[in-house]
């Protein structure tokens, strides 16, 4: 029920589907080292508001990251959301809020992917394989890039 935190505090998971997720990522072949960091605030330094999605997907070295930097190639950014209905979609002000943070982020380079708590339920590893697909495609371009760059 507790998850690490990114600075080695301990957490409480928000819903069973986020624990379940992270589980079932825990119990795939990821490539790259790709790893997932739980409710890490993303700060604009415009305004000052942040959001915070359920999942980011990042290198486990992060001089991967720096290195793409240095070198004028954008890092992929990807956050999961793991929408429960009971926690997401019960007032309109729940949707309004969740398509304005998507909106934020997708802005910004972001892709949000969304996979509903009954997708989650039903297979937790189907939808984590989803997503290191799509991330390691995603780190393959940026890599490619990064060598020729």
């Amino acid at each position: 029920m507790k998850a690490l935190g990114d600075e080695g505090s301990i957490k409480a998971w928000d819903s069973p589907m986020e624990e379940m997720f992270h589980s079932a990522w825990d119990n795939i072949r990821v490539p790259f080292g790709l790893r997932l960091r739980y409710q890490v605030a993303l700060i604009s330094p415009i305004t000052g508001r942040f959001y915070r999605p359920d999942f980011i997907v990042t290198p486990a070295d992060e001089y991967l990251g720096y290195n793409m930097y240095l070198n004028g190639v954008e890092e992929p950014r990807i956050a999961i959301e793991i929408d429960g209905h009971a926690f997401h979609e019960k007032t309109r002000e729940q949707v309004t809020y969740r398509n304005r943070r998507d909106r934020y982020l997708q802005t910004r380079g972001w892709v949000v992917l969304h996979f509903s708590g009954s997708e989650v339920f039903r297979d937790a590893k189907a939808c984590a394989r989803e997503v290191a697909r799509f991330a390691a495609h995603a780190y393959f371009r940026a890599m490619e890039d990064l060598a020729n760059a």
